[in-house]
This record gives C-alpha cells, structure tokens and sequence, in this order.
C-alpha cells in the first residue's frame, strides 16, 4: 500500500465508508507512515468543523423579542413618502443627466465656426502669389506644348 492510495481514498477514510478489507490495509499502512497519518488527521478536523453544530437551543422568547426588534426599527425609519423618493431619486437623476448631455451635445454641433471672409480679389490675389513662388518654373515651357496647355488651364481657374 503506497501514500498515493491512502491520498485517493481520503474522503472513504475520514466517513468510514470503506469496505472492511480496505479499511484494514489503510489502517496498518497509517501505523508505519506519519504523513498520511497527519494528513488523515486534519482531514478529520477539517471535515468535523463542517458538521451541523448541535445543542444550540433557543429561548421561548427569541423570536418574539426580534419581532419587536424588527418593528422598532421600522418605526425609526424614514415616511414611506421618503423611502420612495429614494428609490425613484436615481433613475430621475440618470434621466436629467443624460437630457442635459444631449442638450448641451446639440449646441455645441449647432455652433458654426467662426469664417474669415475674404473678397475674391485677396483669394486671386494669394493664389497668384502661391502659383508664382511655387510654379514659376513651369512657365518655361514652349508655346503650343503639352506642358503650356495645362499651366494655361491653371491659370485660367
């Protein structure tokens, strides 16, 4: 009989519920190994401090005394009125929260952005500017070429 078969049968040795054979084997094994002789023991306390507890008796007047307990402690409490309103207070509070979120979200969307208006001369005048420094070199080409046709398109937009 080795420890491994003990380990197995833990649960068998601890309610007594092994067959007589067995039993005996497991015993004469825990008379010559003091591990599994421990570790039967505190399975022992482990699986006794689980039971039931017994001889808790109580008194006659037990359950009336927590019925008045209970009833003191109903009277302390607040109107009925009050202990809705707590109960509503919540969903309410949710509901303003997110209809002011949704308020404020659609006037900061309905916002425009402030536009800097220019007139059509300072616009002409901008790209003109940006065509000459950055395009400049492209009014090289000769006359009638592929090259002229597209800087004229250009030019003419």
């Amino acid at each position: 009989m080795d420890c491994k078969f003990v380990r197995k049968n833990l649960v068998g040795v601890v309610e007594g519920q092994l067959p007589p054979e067995v039993r005996k084997r497991i015993e004469a094994h825990l008379q010559t190994c003091n591990r599994c002789t421990d570790l039967v023991e505190g399975f022992t306390q482990a699986w006794q401090a689980w039971e039931e507890p017994t001889g808790i008796e109580l008194s006659p007047l037990f359950w009336t005394r927590l019925e008045q307990r209970i009833s003191a402690a109903e009277g302390k409490r607040a109107l009925p009125l009050a202990r809705d309103g707590q109960r509503w207070l919540r969903p309410i509070a949710a509901l303003a929260t997110i209809l002011i979120g949704i308020f404020f979200g659609y006037q900061l969307g309905s916002l425009s952005t402030p536009r800097v208006i220019q007139s059509s001369e300072q616009i002409n005048s901008a790209v003109e500017q940006f065509v000459d420094e950055n395009l400049g070199s492209l009014y090289d080409f000769p006359a009638g070429s592929v090259g002229e046709f597209y800087v004229s398109l250009g030019q003419n937009n």
